[in-house]
């Protein structure tokens, strides 16, 4: 599977390796070494992304997903164990 745009909402800690792993399944792929406080923060980061990755620090709530444009077709969360 093929993504237009990968987009890491938040400090995932991929590695080098990890990140060119998904430049080969992604046309575009943003990554934040951060951590987003607000809600329109985190919209405006998954913008019209197709696939976001995600630490358990950031909560995707209803409202940031139906606030997105785009059809969301994978979702990776990283868990805190």
């Amino acid at each position: 599977m093929n993504f237009k745009k990968i987009v890491a909402v938040d400090e995932t800690l991929l590695n080098e390796a990890a990140l060119e792993q998904l430049k080969t399944i992604g046309e575009e792929v943003v990554v934040y070494h951060d951590f987003p406080t607000e809600e329109e923060e985190v919209i405006r980061r998954i913008g019209n992304a197709d696939c976001l990755l995600v630490s358990f620090r950031t909560p995707i709530r209803r409202r940031v997903l139906d606030a997105c444009r785009a059809t969301i077709t994978c979702w990776v969360s990283q868990s805190s164990h």
